[in-house]
């Protein structure tokens, strides 16, 4: 059985937190629109007793749409396309970003949470932790993962000055969306995404905490494909949540976290996308599994 705090807080789990599951695996939440009773969350790490990550093995190792298709697959009426699902009534355990900064801060017990410490102290952020850290199951070569909650635009000004270029972020997203590792270097990378500090890559996320959207108000498909220029409208907070969301003169969704450079700091962009449609508005919808779409920069771009 849950205890009573956690079935408070298991129907109110933000993007990007792990859970552990009754047969000790571990899934990840993705995005604010689940069923009801479920969250739509893939399986990352399943436990054999020889995993570097203290027993545990790593299942996913790359986020293309079809990569973290991991666990219980389901068809979702919502999103009109399979995804990876947990019942609520599995979790046992979802260990708190804060309260695991929190205790960092508190007393550092290796280099990995010295160095979490130090992004904490410099930055002066509102900062959660995430992955293996927050988990235990680190190991010597761990990337650190953390979560941002408040003040996102702050953040990422903040964030894009510190670190050193994660190289292999360039790598990754320039296979994963079929751009040139040049492009990708010049126009997608963000150290407010991923940086390398002293000797880590340490991978920033943006999160909202006891947010839920309303499952069932995802747009629907259409059969049209939109290519074409989209001038942006203002950057506001659900623009950094996952999927990616910024108004314009058509309004764009991303599913693909590499667009986010381009959906802060392009005022006008170039899209090839599916059309989904409200019954009010109309949608680009990037990073499907069905039509994963491309974004470039227009100028002006900061």
């Amino acid at each position: 059985m849950l205890n009573r705090d956690l079935v408070s807080e298991v129907y109110q789990l933000e993007d990007k937190r792990p859970v552990v599951l009754r047969d000790l695996s571990i899934a990840v939440i993705v995005g604010y629109q689940h069923p009801p009773g479920e969250y739509i969350a893939y399986t990352k790490y399943v436990y054999t007793g020889k995993g570097l990550w203290k027993g545990y093995e790593r299942l996913v190792k790359k986020y293309s749409p079809s990569d973290v298709l991991t666990g219980r697959v389901i068809y979702d009426p919502n999103f009109e396309t399979k995804v990876p699902i947990v019942s609520m009534s599995n979790i046992i355990e979802a260990p708190d970003p804060l309260k695991r900064m929190e205790e960092i801060l508190s007393s550092p017990k290796d280099e990995h949470e010295n160095e979490a410490l130090t992004v904490k102290e410099k930055t002066s952020l509102d900062l959660g932790i995430s992955g293996s850290l927050l988990l235990k199951i680190h190991h010597k070569r761990s990337d650190i993962d953390l979560l941002i909650y408040s003040k996102y635009e702050d953040a990422w000004e903040i964030l894009r000055e510190y670190g050193k270029t994660d190289p292999q972020w360039i790598v990754n997203v320039s296979e994963r969306v079929g751009l040139d590792i040049e492009t990708v270097k010049r126009y997608y990378y963000s150290k407010a995404i991923r940086s390398i500090w002293n000797k880590y890559p340490i991978s920033f996320s943006y999160v909202k905490r006891y947010y839920r959207e309303q499952y069932g108000s995802f747009p629907r498909r259409t059969n049209r494909i939109y290519e074409g220029e989209i001038t942006l409208g203002d950057v506001e907070d659900r623009t950094f949540l996952y999927p990616h969301f910024r108004k314009g003169s058509v309004n764009v969704l991303s599913f693909e976290s590499a667009y986010l450079r381009l959906l802060v700091e392009c005022e006008k962009v170039w899209v090839k996308a599916p059309v989904f449609e409200s019954d009010e508005e109309t949608f680009v919808v990037l990073g499907t599994k069905e039509y994963p779409g491309v974004m470039k920069p227009r100028q002006p771009c900061r």
